[in-house]
C-alpha cells in the first residue's frame, strides 16, 4: 500500500466522527427523541432495553442492547457487561472484585464483566 494512501486512512480514523445530537428511540406510541448525554445507563432485557436517565426517568424500548450500543457515541458509552452499557460521564467509582463493580452518579451499582475489566480500567485511567 502506498504511504500517502495509508496516511489518509489513518487520518480518517483519528478524526472524530460526527455523532447524532439526538437519538430516536422506538416506543409503543411512536418515537421519542433523546439527547444521549442524558442517558446514565442501559440494561438488556432480552429483545428489549431499559434506558435510565439523569432525571430519574426510565424508558423501555424494543431495541436490543446491541442496537442501542451501535447508535450511541462510542467514545461516551462502554459495554461493561453483556447486560449493561454505561455512559462514562456518570461513572463515579470502581469497586474492585473479580470483575468489579461501577457506582454511577445516581447510586446504582452495576457489575463489570471480568472479560471487560482490563479495557474498562484502561479507559477510566484516560478520563
Amino acid at each position: 500500500m502506498r504511504p500517502d494512501v495509508r496516511i489518509a486512512e489513518l487520518l480518517q480514523k483519528i478524526q472524530p466522527a460526527t455523532e447524532p445530537k439526538r437519538l430516536a428511540i422506538p416506543t409503543m406510541e411512536g418515537l421519542i427523541l433523546i439527547d444521549p448525554a442524558n442517558i446514565i445507563y442501559l440494561k438488556s432485557d432480552g429483545p428489549y432495553s431499559h434506558f435510565y436517565f439523569a432525571d430519574g426517568k426510565h424508558l423501555l424500548t424494543s431495541k436490543t442492547l446491541k442496537e442501542a450500543e451501535e447508535s450511541l457515541p462510542q467514545q461516551q458509552f462502554f459495554r461493561i457487561h453483556n447486560s449493561y452499557l454505561v455512559n462514562m460521564q456518570y461513572v463515579q467509582k470502581y469497586l474492585r472484585g473479580e470483575g468489579g463493580e461501577v457506582v454511577l452518579s445516581n447510586g446504582t451499582q452495576l457489575p463489570v464483566s471480568r472479560h471487560r475489566k482490563a479495557e474498562f480500567l484502561s479507559i477510566l485511567e484516560k478520563i
